[in-house]
């Protein structure tokens, strides 16, 4: 008999939208926290969109800012099969942050690894995944069939109210109050 570990890694191919098409990925930012342990990612960048996970946060503050490059592409390698909190703390300007937190949830493979006289029986239950309570498509990756969760977010503009009061609006404040003025000595004049 040998000592075998066998070690789940998986990892996240992401893809930045933009309602018109116009944004740049490039200045959003994901602070991505392990709500199943409690900590945020802390990764290297590999290079532009790709990021390696190299340790953990106990605050945010800590945490990795993950940015896509500018046509919106992003990759984070080592991940554990663990619930995560995707959070938007950056979008381009003129776009909105994403409200609510992105969910997903990885369930790990198995192998059962029964041992035998020539050759040891292995039975292996594939990965999945499941974000914001959808199951999500996984990809391959080297020898892996399901190692990639594949994720798209889309940013949307935002709606900016029109200017209000200026002007336009202490005119307003200034003839009610001359008005109210004007009643209030008709009033008295009328009682006397």
């Amino acid at each position: 008999l040998k000592d075998k570990c066998i070690v789940y890694s998986f990892g996240y191919n992401f893809i930045k939208k933009f309602s018109d098409g116009k944004g740049n990925a490039a200045k959003v930012k994901f602070v991505i926290q392990n709500k199943s342990d409690n900590y945020y990612l802390v990764a290297r960048a590999d290079k532009a969109g790709v990021y390696q996970v190299t340790g953990k946060s106990a605050t945010e503050e800590g945490a990795t800012k993950f940015s896509p490059t500018a046509d919106g592409k992003l990759i984070i390698n080592g991940i554990e099969g663990d619930e995560y909190g995707f959070t938007e703390t950056h979008s381009d300007t003129g776009y909105s942050i994403l409200k609510e937190e992105i969910i997903v949830k990885i369930t790990s493979a198995k192998a059962d690894i029964t041992p035998g006289k020539d050759k040891p029986s292995v039975l292996m239950t594939s990965a999945s995944a499941i974000v914001d309570g959808t199951k999500a498509t996984m990809t391959k990756q080297g020898e892996s069939e399901n190692a990639y969760v594949n994720m798209e977010v889309t940013n949307h503009k935002q709606f900016l109210l029109p200017m209000t009061g200026g002007r336009g609006t202490y005119a307003l404040i200034i003839a009610g109050v001359v008005i109210a003025g004007c009643g209030f000595m008709i009033i008295r004049k009328n009682k006397a």
